[in-house]
C-alpha cells in the first residue's frame, strides 16, 4: 500500500518534475500518505487487531507500547515485560531472516503482490 501511495504521488520521486525541487510539496505529500496509513491502522480498532511498537509512538488504540516507569510487581510492569520479550522475539526473528536470506536487507524492486510472496516464501 504505501508503494502505490508513494507511486501516485511522483512529486518524492520524479526528479524531472520542476515540484520536485520544492521541500514543502513533498512534504505535504507525505503528510497525505501518512494521513492514509493512519485511517488504515485506526480500522484495526475495528477488527481488534493489535500493532506491537516501541514507546516513541503517541497512543493508539490499536498500537500496543510498554508502559514506561511502571512500578515493579504490578500489571503495568508484568505488561511491559511481556510487551518487551515478545518484541525482542520478533526482532530476533526479523534478523534470522535477514541473515539467512540475503534479498530482505535490501530494497525490492517488484510489484508489491511479488515482495508479499518473496516474504511468504522466506517465512515457510
Amino acid at each position: 500500500m504505501l508503494i502505490t501511495l508513494v507511486q501516485e504521488r511522483p512529486v518524492l520521486w520524479d526528479k524531472s518534475l520542476e515540484e520536485y525541487k520544492y521541500k514543502n510539496l513533498t512534504l505535504n505529500a507525505w503528510e497525505e500518505i501518512c494521513g492514509i496509513l493512519n485511517k488504515d491502522f485506526e480500522n484495526l480498532v475495528e477488527t481488534n487487531k493489535k500493532v506491537y511498537d516501541d514507546s516513541g509512538h503517541p497512543v493508539e488504540p490499536w498500537l500496543l507500547t510498554p508502559i514506561l516507569n511502571a512500578e515493579e510487581n504490578t500489571p503495568q510492569s508484568r505488561y511491559t515485560n511481556t510487551h518487551i520479550r515478545s518484541r525482542d522475539s520478533i526482532e530476533r526473528c526479523f534478523g534470522v531472516l535477514k541473515s539467512r536470506f540475503r534479498c530482505l536487507l535490501r530494497k525490492m524492486e517488484y510489484e508489491t503482490t511479488k515482495v508479499g510472496c518473496i516474504l511468504n516464501a522466506c517465512a515457510v
